[in-house]
């Protein structure tokens, strides 16, 4: 795919772990600690290394037949996860190719060498396998203690029972220090079968009755781990104190949080500053204790030392950022680290889940914030700690959690944004406990109620005085009127005076269906039908005629004879309900020419120009698109629900530098121009407002009512690639930023083209043939998930042969086939191909 190309070209024109400029010891370090601007050495000797095709196999050769196998692995150390034995040779694989390199040429044995080679591995070690480690629940050893000094088995049943897992490296029996329990080591060659023998021990307790197994690491093992780089020895720490905790103070004047770790992932540099290039993802975890303080964890006190090369210059002096002494990470966790264990997971998702329906599933194991890759086809989970990182990977892979089926069988991975070694995919299974039923999506209310009214009042003129039309409905009764509005902002209005109005609030009404708002902003569908008199006396009609035939689809509010736009006279009738007027346009009464007319409660704006427009030049193509969409945050505690809007428009060619967002309303690009400014300016982008017309009431009302640019079809069954294409192109640029075999989401540039696209399919007023039966189609926003209610998708005309070649179906290539979501390269996804 396009993202594994931009991945390895990015990782060959660039040398690891490099700097270019010498900077004077960062505040809070000790005085006269010695300061290296040279990378450690086991990194220097590898320094081309794309992700995941490290020299991560050590292989032992020559040895003698029969040699002992444990003493081959001890000679060589290290936290090994899989052993394959030869008859003269020996494989061991290692977590990281980091281990590796530290060796030399030969180990002794009995005082003989035996020379080494080290070999590349296409892939990283399994990402399941990489938790486990991190988590220390991993190793290829396992401790099988029983409760008495004699075991309820033989050591002949033990040895049978667990050999039944795995070949094994050893096995001993022993007795516990104080003699009071039996003891069994059992060391696997592969770390998966030992994982194996330990779950199957809890879920099967009489496998090895009244025991307790756990996996054990022998720290012997660990002699030829690099440590990381430690501080420099001082009376008032301990000596086991590693300089690689950054405090930044006054943060509340800069950016949020995971803002700022965003820029060391995805850029690493400052234009114009010491260039700097970073080993993977080297923050651990952060924390935030306040609004004004961050504390930053790195992996060790060299990616300490280069962030703060890096970033020192966008604070105002230096007591805004110092280096602090924390504990080193678990060797265990290092090694984890270095295998390609990362704070963010990517989920190849089989079935589309929004940002907010992610965080439901995932804020049960740690403080999320969710984004999405490749479209809305792969989802991204920041979490704050790589602890809640590695436990969530655990919990997904063996099916410790309740989220049943919802991501069985999808792709698990660590991102791997700038890392030196990627994981292979793990793949998620089904839980043990079934989804909780999520509570049906609680609609903001949209109704208002007039009260007061004097009996008789007459309909249409409390209408016209309340208006903020268009309106889905009016509900008379004798003393008082319910009016139900498309949008919750429009039932938010100001009472005109002498009139008592107030927001109905003790019921919610249902999400209107995608086709009524469609409408409504495509053909400014209203609750008004108008009928030109030429037509009907052409028709031998009369008004007491038109006036029987509306009153079959349903009430009417009134029936008016006046002239039209065109100054043609007409009869016009006003129903109560908005779906009624729909009817009767969808009916054969519409061989009379039926048209929309205006709604009485709906004012007429003149167009304005208003500054929506954001335009942002010089943006390096490498920045993937997500970085901007993850800019414009959905904050409940700060905005009303009546303001969450979305993009009206947005466009951004393949490979171009600059990139157009049409907001609505105003206020969300202003928002937007704040929360984006520091990212911009750190990597030379310049962003400016412009004033373009504003979009037409309807379009408005739609966008408020849930209409977004994101379509989302599911198929009554697969379609061709080219057709998908030349279908849903017809009406404006478009992108499949999801796809699977039964459901599709289509992605457009402008707003307009969206209603257009919905209009037209839940009518038939296309040329698709019935190749779209049995689909229904409805808004989707990529935050809250479907924004509108489905609708049916209608039979069209006979579709005409476009003479293009058909394609087969490919399912995990779509995303990447058109005009996709993002149309440069986004990168993060560790996948195997």
């Amino acid at each position: 795919m396009f993202v594994r190309r931009w991945r390895a070209s990015y990782f060959s024109s660039r040398r690891l772990l490099t700097t270019t400029t010498k900077a004077p010891p960062p505040p809070g370090a000790t005085a006269g600690a010695p300061q290296t601007d040279a990378a450690p050495a086991h990194l220097e000797q590898v320094p081309y290394l794309m992700p995941g095709q490290g020299p991560r196999l050590l292989r032992v050769y020559d040895l003698p037949k029969g040699y002992n196998l444990s003493e081959v692995i001890k000679a060589a150390g290290g936290l090994i996860v899989n052993v394959t034995p030869g008859e003269h040779h020996v494989i061991l694989e290692y977590y990281s190719w980091l281990q590796t390199v530290t060796h030399r040429k030969t180990i002794t044995l009995h005082g003989e060498d035996y020379p080494l080679e080290r070999t590349f591995d296409r892939y990283g070690v399994n990402t399941s396998v990489v938790a486990r480690l991190g988590r220390e629940q991993l190793s290829r050893q396992l401790n099988i203690v029983f409760s008495s000094a004699q075991a309820p088995l033989t050591t002949e049943d033990i040895l049978s029972r667990v050999s039944a897992f795995g070949p094994l490296e050893d096995f001993q029996s022993t007795m516990s220090p104080d003699g009071m329990s039996a003891v069994f080591k059992v060391s696997f060659l592969k770390s998966e079968h030992a994982h194996l023998c330990q779950q199957s021990s809890v879920t099967t307790p009489s496998l090895f009755p009244g025991a307790r197994v756990a996996s054990i690491l022998d720290r012997s093992l660990w002699t030829r781990v690099p440590d990381p780089p430690k501080g420099p020895p001082d009376a008032s720490l301990s000596s086991e104190l590693v300089h690689r905790c950054i405090e930044i103070n006054n943060f509340k004047k800069l950016i949020p949080p995971l803002d700022l770790v965003d820029l060391v992932n995805h850029y690493g540099s400052i234009p114009g500053k010491p260039k700097v290039q970073w080993q993977g993802e080297t923050v651990v975890s952060f924390k935030k204790p306040s609004s004004s303080k961050m504390y930053m964890f790195f992996v060790d006190h060299w990616a300490a030392k280069l962030f703060y090369e890096a970033f020192r210059s966008i604070f105002k002096d230096h007591e805004d950022i110092k280096v602090m002494p924390f504990l080193p990470p678990a060797v265990t966790m290092k090694t984890a680290i270095d295998a390609g264990a990362r704070r963010s997971l990517t989920v190849a998702l089989k079935q589309p889940r929004s940002r907010k329906q992610l965080k439901d599933d995932f804020t049960i194991y740690g403080h999320v914030e969710t984004s999405f890759a490749d479209g809305l086809q792969t989802a991204v989970l920041n979490y704050h700690n790589i602890h809640h990182a590695l436990r969530v990977v655990d919990v997904l892979t063996t099916g410790e959690h309740d989220l049943g089926d919802l991501y069985t069988g999808c792709e698990l991975s660590f991102l791997a944004t700038n890392a030196i070694q990627q994981t292979e995919p793990a793949h998620i299974v089904t839980g043990k406990l079934p989804r909780p039923e999520a509570p049906p999506p609680v609609s903001m209310p949209r109704a208002v109620c007039v009260t007061g009214l004097e009996k008789g009042y007459n309909v249409t003129d409390v209408v016209k005085k309340v208006g903020n039309g268009p309106l889905e409905k009016v509900d008379p009764h004798e003393d008082h009127l319910f009016i139900h509005y498309f949008s919750h902002y429009q039932a938010c209005i100001v009472p005109p005076a002498g009139m008592q109005v107030s927001t109905v609030t003790d019921k919610h009404d249902s999400p209107l269906a995608a086709d009524i708002i469609a409408r409504m902003a495509y053909q400014h569908s209203s609750r008004a039908v108008s009928v030109s008199l030429e037509t009907l006396d052409a028709n031998g009609l009369t008004e007491e005629n038109v006036a029987s035939l509306f009153a079959l689809f349903g009430p009417l509010e009134s029936l008016v004879k006046a002239d039209s736009k065109t100054g043609k006279p007409c009869i016009t009738a006003v129903f109560l309900n908005h779906a009624d007027a729909l009817k009767c346009m969808d009916s054969p009464v519409n061989t009379l020419n039926l048209t929309f007319a205006e709604d009485p409660s709906t004012l007429e704006l003149a167009p304005t120009f208003e500054p929506r427009r954001v335009v942002i030049e010089n943006l390096p193509t490498h920045v993937p698109n997500h970085i901007l969409f993850d800019a414009i945050r959905y904050d409940a505690a700060s905005r009303s629900p009546h303001n969450k809007s979305d993009i009206a428009y947005f466009n951004r060619p393949p490979n171009s530098t600059t990139a157009i967002i049409d907001f609505y309303p105003r206020s969300e690009a202003s928002r937007f121009c704040q929360t984006f400014q520091v990212r911009a300016d750190l990597v030379g982008a310049q962003m400016r407002m412009e004033g373009i017309e504003n979009l037409d009431r309807f379009h408005q009302i739609a966008m408020r009512s849930g209409a977004r640019r994101i379509l989302d079809l599911s198929l009554g069954a697969p379609l061709e690639l080219n057709q998908l294409e030349d279908d849903f192109t017809v009406y404006g640029r478009m992108r499949v930023i999801f796809a699977s075999k039964s459901r599709v989401l289509i992605a457009y540039d402008d707003i307009r083209s969206a209603v257009k696209a919905v209009s037209c399919l839940t009518t038939g007023d296309h040329a698709f043939g019935n190749a779209y039966d049995g689909a229904e189609v409805c808004f989707f926003d990529s935050y809250d998930g479907p924004s509108t209610g489905s609708a049916v998708v209608k039979s069209g005309k006979e579709r005409e042969d476009s003479g293009r070649p058909k394609e087969p179906w490919r399912p995990r290539e779509l995303a990447g086939y058109a005009k996709v979501e993002s149309a440069v390269a986004q990168p993060g996804k560790g996948v195997r191909r």
